[in-house]
């Protein structure tokens, strides 16, 4: 995010977000929001009318977003629900009385989003309405020239109705072939949730004898089946290898998120040994870093996350390598970031890990101490 006039964002990049229609358990906290815009318990109106009148917009005639929703409910009128997404984003920007923007970034083209003042010209499509103006407004942009109809909101525009779609998972081909297993196969008894550490010969075997290869653009969303992803985890001592994406990787959506495991697909050339896991895992782990010590990959558990329509695809084969060295570097230095850290001095990054990593450093604590999960 980069803004070309002297105003004060707060971005947040979200990532693996089911987003669905209105929640039933969400209406207390619409209730609470009615009942605080009603009560004038909100914050201060006049932050976003000075923000407006500094770029020579008069607020009584062009309102802010915020304020827009707020004198909506101070006339009963009802809550907007939009969907799960939104409505968290309309709650935020009544209470806090800021405008809130949302924007699908698998829509955004280019690496970065500009707010700047609209030019004459520029126009979005309004909800219901006919097309709106952004001339001398605040808006948000992404980097191509301003077309008609698309992504162009002043300050954001949440009560609007923007309905975002969840995210893919990363950039692909649709020839790239990933090694399945079936859903029903894995998980004969429902899927479980979160980590595992019993019964992983049965998983392995469902592995390494009933896998198969299938065009990843197929399976991306089809959670019949798991595409199967060897996870590892380096600890030397008691420090663990804890890795940050930079903003020059190709997975958009796991960028500036901090990572306890290297891992990835794994493709039919990854199969020279005979073994579909420890075979991937070897390839995965050789592709990010430098490392001429010790190698003995120990597999300690397996994991899923079936929160998000992203984690519900893919299985989690998690592995712990005790190197006797500490020398591990990063290859691609412009795409990540590498550092050994305890896990008491990694805690600070939490809650900007993936949620894999959230899961295996709430298993590694909760452990003896040194993070022996599965021993």
């Amino acid at each position: 995010m980069r803004s070309e006039i002297d105003i004060e964002t707060v971005a947040l990049e979200l990532y693996e977000l089911e987003v669905t229609p209105p929640r039933d358990d969400f209406e207390l906290e619409v209730k609470r929001t009615v009942q605080t815009a009603r009560s004038d318990e909100v914050g201060q109106v006049k932050r976003a009318r000075e923000l407006y009148r500094k770029f020579g917009i008069d607020p009584t005639r062009v309102r802010p977003s915020s304020e827009a929703l707020l004198r909506r409910l101070k006339k009963s009128e009802p809550f907007p629900r939009i969907n799960s997404l939104v409505d968290v984003a309309n709650a935020m920007s009544v209470q806090l009385q800021v405008p809130v923007g949302l924007y699908d970034l698998a829509k955004v083209k280019g690496d970065e989003l500009v707010i700047r003042l609209g030019a004459e010209g520029e126009k979005y499509a309004g909800i219901g309405k006919e097309m709106v103006s952004v001339a001398g407004r605040i808006c948000v942009v992404d980097l191509l020239p301003a077309r008609p109809r698309r992504r162009h909101r002043p300050d954001g525009g949440a009560h609007r109705g923007f309905r975002p779609r969840p995210c893919p998972h990363d950039p692909m081909t649709a020839s790239e072939q990933v090694l399945c297993v079936l859903s029903e196969d894995i998980f004969p008894d429902g899927a479980w949730h979160g980590f595992v550490s019993q019964g992983l010969e049965r998983y392995q075997a469902v592995i390494r004898e009933h896998h198969f290869f299938k065009p990843r653009a197929e399976v991306e969303d089809d959670p019949s089946y798991q595409q199967v992803i060897p996870y590892v985890v380096f600890r030397h001592d008691d420090r663990y290898f804890l890795t940050h994406r930079l903003r020059a990787s190709s997975e958009r959506r796991l960028r500036k998120q901090y990572s306890l495991g290297i891992g990835g697909h794994i493709n039919p050339g990854d199969l020279d040994a005979g073994d579909p896991i420890l075979d991937g895992l070897k390839r995965e782990w050789e592709e990010e870093v430098v490392y001429e010590g010790r190698f003995d990959a120990r597999l300690i558990g397996f994991l899923n996350e079936d929160s998000a329509p992203v984690s519900k695809v893919h299985l989690g084969v998690v592995f712990l390598v005790d190197g006797d060295t500490p020398n591990i570097q990063i290859r691609e230095t412009d795409k990540l970031a590498g550092e050994l850290l305890t896990l008491e001095e990694m805690r600070m990054f939490y809650l900007s890990m993936e949620s894999w990593s959230q899961i295996v450093y709430d298993r590694l604590v909760a452990s003896d101490g040194r993070g022996t999960a599965g021993e």
